[in-house]
């Protein structure tokens, strides 16, 4: 089995390591994470990178990543997934929520 495969596994809830990891406040683990995604040895049947494509898998509830760093109000997590794919910034969840408008409807100036 394939690093890019074990990054890409989910759990009964659709989450990733990725997600686990974002969900728990792990910022060493998701900056190893992605590194171990950039790999350039695997391209993707969906002809993009192992990374972006781990960044922008969302669970059972449409979430990403970035949806669950914006949900537990981390910070330091939001800027790391947004220097690694700022383009997926918009990418609404199951309800029609998208980070930014979850971080607005906290009224996180943070964020």
């Amino acid at each position: 089995m394939s690093i890019t495969t074990l990054l890409l596994q989910r759990n009964a809830h659709g989450d990733t390591p990725l997600h686990l990891a974002v969900k728990c406040g792990h910022v060493a683990i998701v900056e190893v994470l992605i590194e171990r995604a950039k790999s350039p040895l695997e391209e993707l049947e969906s002809g993009i990178g192992a990374k972006q494509q781990m960044l922008r898998m969302k669970n059972n509830e449409g979430d990403t990543a970035w949806h669950e760093a914006v949900w537990n109000n981390y910070i330091g997590l939001v800027e790391i997934l947004a220097k690694e794919d700022l383009e997926f910034s918009y990418s609404a969840n199951n309800f029609g929520e998208t980070p930014l408008y979850i971080a607005a409807e906290g009224r996180s100036l943070s964020m």
